[in-house]
C-alpha cells in the first residue's frame, strides 16, 4: 500500500520546539481585491481571505458529488463546496523563540489549499496567523458559511480545517483550546479559542449544510469531543445522507506530531495522501485487478470519511514514534449533532496511466502496471480486456440486491421492496441433505412483491455431484422467471471453509465433481448456473477452467479496515455479481449481504432469462464505435 508506514526520520511534537528552516508567508497568485465578482461578504476587507472562488454556474459539479447529494426539498440549486482553513504557523509572542515558528502548519496550509482546489471546492477561505482572530473565525462560521448554506437550502459541503498549536484543558468543562497567533502562552485567554466555544459554532453551521467536516489538527484536539453531540451514534461511511463529523489529530491529553521542514503534520499529510492515492478507500476509489491478481487504483471514484479515518489510524499505529518508542497518538472522530446519518466524502483523482487501446495488453513484471479507464468499461472489465477487472464504487451500479438465509430471520418483503432492492438470492440447500428452513418462505415472499429471486446451494466438497444435485432439484422449483441457480464454493486459502471438509481438498477430484454438478443443474433448469466464490477459490480451484459460467465474487472482508487493499479477482473471467458487503444491516434486514450486478437493467433481464456469462461476453465482444 502506498505510504502505509510513516517515515520518521524527522519527527517533532506539534507543540514543542522545531529546529527547522521557516519560510515567509504564503502568497496566492490571484488575490481578491473586491467582492463585486466574488462572494457576498460583509465588506471588501473580508475579500482578501478568499483565495479561490468559482462563480455560480461557472464550473459543473462533479458527477460523483451531484449523484450522491439529493435535494431534500426539490431545490434545483447545484451543490457548492466551501473550505475554511485556519492556519497559525507563527507565534511571535511566545517566550521561547524556538516555539515561535511551526513549519509543519505552514506546509499544511499550502497542501490544503492545493488539495481543496483539486477537490473542485468553489470557495476556499484562509485565515492565517494575525488574520486568524476569534472575530474572523466567528464571522465566517456563524455569519457567512451559515448564511450561504441556509440560502442554498442545505445544498452545501463545508470543511473547517485548523492547523496550529493547541493547549490542554484542566477539566471536562475546560477541554483545551486552539492557540491563536498573538498568544503569549497556551492559557492566554485573549488569544486562544476554547474548544467548547468552537464546537457549537461548528455544529450550528453543520445543521445548515448537507455535509460538514471539521478537521482539528493540533495538540490536545480530542478535547472537542465532550462538547459535541456524540452520544447519538454516528455513521461515517454512508455518503448519501446529510451528516456532520469532526476528526481530531490526537486525544484530549496528548501531543500531535509533524515530520520535518518539508512536510506538514502527520495528520493532514496522511489525510491528503490516503485520498489522493485512493488507498484510504479502495473499494470506492475506482480499482482494477489484473489476471495475476495484482491491483491498481485508477481513481475517478470517492473516498468516504470512515475508511479515511481507518487509513490514518492504521498509518499511525504501524509507525513507531522515535521520541517515545511507541505508536503515535491516535485520532478521534465523532458526529456533530444527533441524526447525523451521512458522511462526508472526497474525490479520488483519476490516475494518469497508459491508455489500453487496439489490444495493447500490459506486460506483467515487477514494476507497477500503469492503466487508466480511458477505454470503455463494461462495468466489471475493460472493453476487449476481460482479464482486467474493474471495480467502481458499489453505489455507482444500477442493479443492487441481497443474499439471505435463515440467519437473516423472518423478513418483511414489502419493506425490502420499498428499499429498491432489485434481486434476492436465498440459501436453499447445502450438501446432500441440508435444506434451509426459511427457503420456501423467502422464495414465495420475493415472488409476491416481484423481486427477482434466485436460489443458492452451498457445496459440500466431500459429497458427490449426484447426491447434491438431487437435493437441489428436490427443493428449488424450476420456474422460468427465476434467476439461474447458484453453486456456492466456500473455498479459501486452506481449502474448504468447513472444518469437517478439510480432508476433501484434492483439486482434481473437486473440479471433476463441480463440472458434473454444474452440467446437471444446467440441464435440469435449462439455464447455466452461476458460481459464487472468493478470490482464493477462483485462483486455486476454478482457474480459467470454468469461464463458461458467470461468476459471483465475494469480496467485502477488507472494507473499512486499516489494511484495506481493495477487491481482487485473478484469472480471465470478469465478475457478474459482486458481494461487496456482508453480515450487515440493509433494507430493514439486520443480517444480510449486499451485492451489485455489473450491467444495465436490460443485461440483468438477459441474465435472468439464462444468457450465458454476459460479463465475459460484454468484455470480449467488439463494440460499435
Amino acid at each position: 500500500m502506498n505510504g502505509s508506514v510513516i517515515d520518521t526520520a524527522k519527527v517533532g511534537s506539534w507543540c514543542l520546539f522545531f529546529a527547522l528552516v521557516f519560510s515567509g508567508s504564503l502568497s496566492f497568485a490571484t488575490p481578491f481585491l473586491a467582492c463585486e465578482n466574488g462572494p457576498d461578504l460583509t465588506n471588501d476587507d473580508m475579500c482578501k481571505f478568499v483565495v479561490h472562488y468559482v462563480g455560480e454556474g461557472k464550473s459543473p459539479v462533479d458527477e460523483n458529488i451531484a449523484s450522491r447529494i439529493v435535494p431534500e426539498s426539490g431545490s434545483a440549486l447545484p451543490v457548492r463546496s466551501y473550505a475554511l482553513i485556519v492556519d497559525v504557523n507563527t507565534y511571535p509572542n511566545f517566550l521561547n523563540k524556538d516555539d515561535r515558528h511551526l513549519a509543519p502548519a505552514k506546509n499544511d496550509l499550502a497542501n490544503l489549499v492545493t488539495f481543496f482546489k483539486d477537490q473542485k471546492f468553489e470557495e476556499i477561505i484562509v485565515l492565517e496567523n494575525d488574520d486568524a482572530t476569534r472575530g474572523n473565525i466567528e464571522y465566517f462560521l456563524r455569519d457567512y458559511l451559515k448564511g450561504v448554506s441556509r440560502a442554498r437550502d442545505k445544498r452545501s459541503r463545508i470543511v473547517f480545517a485548523f492547523s496550529g498549536h493547541g493547549s490542554p484543558g484542566a477539566t471536562r468543562s475546560d477541554p483545551g483550546a486552539i492557540v491563536l497567533s498573538q498568544a503569549r502562552h497556551g492559557t492566554d485567554a485573549d488569544h486562544i479559542m476554547q474548544l467548547n466555544e468552537l464546537a457549537p459554532l461548528l455544529a450550528n453551521v453543520a445543521k445548515e449544510s448537507y455535509h460538514f467536516l471539521a478537521l482539528i489538527g493540533s495538540c490536545y484536539s480530542g478535547g472537542i469531543f465532550p462538547n459535541v453531540d456524540s452520544t447519538f451514534g454516528t455513521n461515517n461511511v454512508f455518503p448519501r445522507a446529510r451528516g456532520a463529523h469532526a476528526i481530531s489529530s490526537t486525544t484530549a491529553d496528548d501531543l500531535a506530531y509533524g515530520l520535518g521542514d518539508t512536510h506538514g503534520s502527520l495528520f493532514f499529510d496522511s489525510f491528503i495522501d490516503g485520498i489522493n492515492t485512493g488507498w484510504a478507500d479502495p473499494i470506492y476509489a475506482g480499482l482494477v485487478s489484473f489476471e495475476d491478481g495484482r491491483r491498481q487504483i485508477v481513481g475517478g471514484g470517492i473516498a468516504r470519511l470512515g475508511p479515511i479515518t481507518a487509513y490514518i489510524s492504521g498509518r499511525l499505529d504501524q509507525s513507531i514514534n522515535p521520541r517515545t518508542g511507541k505508536s503515535f497518538p491516535q485520532i478521534r472522530s465523532g458526529n456533530l449533532y444527533s441524526g447525523s446519518d451521512g458522511a462526508f466524502f472526497f474525490l479520488v483523482p483519476k490516475a494518469r496511466g497508459v491508455k489500453l487501446d487496439s489490444g495493447d495488453i500490459p506486460v506483467a513484471g515487477d514494476a507497477p502496471i500503469e492503466v487508466s479507464l480511458a477505454t470503455q468499461s463494461t462495468g466489471s472489465a475493460l472493453q476487449h480486456h476481460p482479464e482486467i477487472k474493474v471495480f467502481s464504487a458499489p453505489d455507482a451500479y444500477e442493479i443492487i440486491g441481497i443474499d439471505i438465509s435463515h440467519h437473516s430471520g423472518q423478513l418483511n418483503w414489502e419493506k425490502i421492496k420499498a428499499a429498491n432492492v432489485d434481486f434476492a438470492f436465498m440459501k436453499a440447500t447445502e450438501g446432500a441433505t441440508f435444506v434451509d428452513k426459511r427457503f420456501k418462505e423467502n422464495w414465495n415472499g420475493a415472488r409476491d412483491v416481484k423481486i427477482a429471486r434466485g436460489a443458492y446451494h452451498v457445496v459440500n466438497f466431500c459429497k458427490d455431484a449426484e447426491s447434491q444435485f438431487k437435493n437441489i432439484a428436490t427443493v428449488v422449483p424450476a420456474e422460468s422467471d427465476a434467476m439461474p441457480v447458484v453453486i456456492d464454493l466456500e473455498w479459501f486459502e486452506d481449502g474448504p471453509a468447513a472444518r469437517s471438509q478439510k480432508s476433501c481438498r484434492d483439486i482434481k477430484s473437486t473440479r471433476e465433481m463441480l463440472h458434473q454438478l454444474l452440467e446437471k443443474v444446467a440441464l435440469h433448469y435449462k439455464k447455466p448456473p452461476m458460481i459464487f466464490a472468493h478470490e482464493q477459490g477462483v485462483r486455486e480451484l476454478l482457474g480459467n477452467e470454468f469461464n463458461d459460467y458467470a461468476l459471483w465474487l465475494q469480496d467485502w472482508t477488507k472494507d473499512g479496515t486499516p489494511e484495506a487493499y481493495g477487491p481482487q479477482l485473478s484469472g480471465t473471467n470478469p465478475w457478474t455479481f459482486w458481494q461487496y458487503a456482508g453480515n450487515t444491516e440493509f433494507a430493514g434486514i439486520t443480517n444480510t449481504d449486499v451485492n451489485a450486478f455489473f450491467g444495465s437493467k436490460e443485461q440483468f433481464q438477459r441474465f435472468v432469462d439464462g444468457s450465458p456469462n454476459l460479463a465475459l461476453r460484454a468484455a470480449s465482444e467488439k463494440q460499435p464505435r
